[in-house]
């Protein structure tokens, strides 16, 4: 059986966007040595999003109770302000957030797990 994704739309455009200005100052690693057009990413999510075992995770009632309290106890400032949103969507949905980004221990209550280690 294949296992459950649950993506955010901000997560997706990290994944496959053209304009790396987003998030290539903070993590220069990251960089896609030749990102998609905006064209191909839409169409990439959209084939991915048909998909049965896919989810996009949207806010729930519950979401600014979490995100304000991992903004406050995590101490989050600057890019780790959309690291607590993303945290704050995968608790709120009982989601385990694949990253390799450590910077999401600081988040209780979160589940991680590092997809690159996984494959190793």
């Amino acid at each position: 059986m294949a296992r459950s994704v649950a993506l955010t739309a901000y997560a997706l455009c990290l994944l496959v966007a053209d304009d790396h200005r987003l998030h290539s100052h903070q993590h220069p690693h990251s960089r896609f040595p030749k990102p998609f057009s905006t064209k191909e990413a839409i169409e990439i999510v959209a084939e991915w999003a048909e998909r049965a075992n896919v989810t996009i995770l949207q806010p729930s009632e519950r979401h600014w109770e979490i995100f304000s309290r991992f903004l406050s106890e995590g101490q989050a400032v600057g890019a780790l302000v959309m690291d607590a949103h993303l945290a704050a969507l995968a608790v709120e949905h009982g989601a385990t957030l694949a990253t390799t980004d450590r910077d999401f221990a600081r988040f209780a209550d979160l589940q991680t797990f590092n997809p690159i280690a996984q494959v190793r």
